[in-house]
């Protein structure tokens, strides 16, 4: 059986020094439709994988995934409904968890991330114009976080 991917990637010594990890939750457990994976589910490997990284000293920024607001009132409305469930989820892990080092990144799922502009044509990947706005906003959450890793290097020189 093969190893999930974030932890193959976190003990690859060329990604584990990474101290701030940002989280996206991707499409993958909605995108094959309402039976594919419950959101109680995504919740759960989220929280393990928070955890794992917590424990590993990392600062986590957790970022809700995209919904995909066309779906809504359509045939396909019950994925949509799924997808909000899974922010509802996640948001809920950063509140349970009551840990400094995990925060709230984006919120994907918001109207602000719904304008067809930010997405290929696909309407579920990013364009250039939808990283540029991911990136400004993550910076919010990003700025603590690395404020407390530079005080925590600087603690260490002082020592």
């Amino acid at each position: 059986r093969r190893r999930p991917l974030w932890r193959e990637t976190f003990d690859d010594p060329s990604y584990n020094d990474a101290e701030i990890v940002i989280v996206c939750v991707g499409l993958e457990d909605s995108k094959y439709g309402v039976e594919a994976k419950n959101p109680i589910r995504t919740r759960d490997n989220v929280r393990v994988i928070c955890n794992e990284l917590r424990a590993r000293g990392k600062e986590v920024i957790l970022c809700t995934l995209p919904l995909r607001w066309r779906l809504q009132d359509t045939k396909k409305n019950e994925v949509f409904v799924k997808d909000k469930e899974r922010n509802e989820l996640l948001a809920g892990v950063i509140v349970s968890m009551k840990d400094p080092h995990l925060n709230l990144g984006c919120d994907l799922g918001s109207p602000e991330f719904c304008r067809q502009q930010l997405y290929t044509a696909d309407a579920v990947h990013f364009c250039s114009e939808g990283y540029r706005k991911f990136a400004s906003s993550i910076f919010t959450s990003l700025v603590p976080a690395m404020v407390r890793v530079e005080a925590k290097t600087w603690k260490q020189f002082i020592k």
